[in-house]
């Protein structure tokens, strides 16, 4: 499992860009064949040093349009109308 979570769900083939437990579950069970439950996959990262912290929202500072799209994200959401649909691009980065 240590090999696997320093590469992204994407190299399994799997549509997330970060792991969750459950898709360790399902990583195990379906290249591994290993059946195992959450708390074991809990214990096996505490283990091997990872960390679970909820994530912070922030815009990067080094990116100099970040307030000119937050003030036109805020004006979009602010002026739309019934059954408006937002798009939006995940520029998450993790390291």
């Amino acid at each position: 499992m240590s090999a696997s979570v320093r590469q992204t769900p994407e190299d399994y083939g799997f549509v997330a860009t970060i792991w969750t437990t459950p898709l360790l579950q399902a990583l195990l069970a379906g290249h591994q064949a290993l059946a195992v439950c959450a708390d074991t996959v809990r214990r096996a990262l505490h283990a091997l040093g990872y960390r679970w912290r909820r994530p912070r929202w922030a815009i990067e500072r080094s990116d100099p349009d970040a307030g000119y799209w937050l003030d036109r994200l805020i004006h979009a959401v602010a002026t739309a109308t019934v059954g408006s649909v937002f798009l939006v691009q995940d520029e998450t980065k993790f390291t």
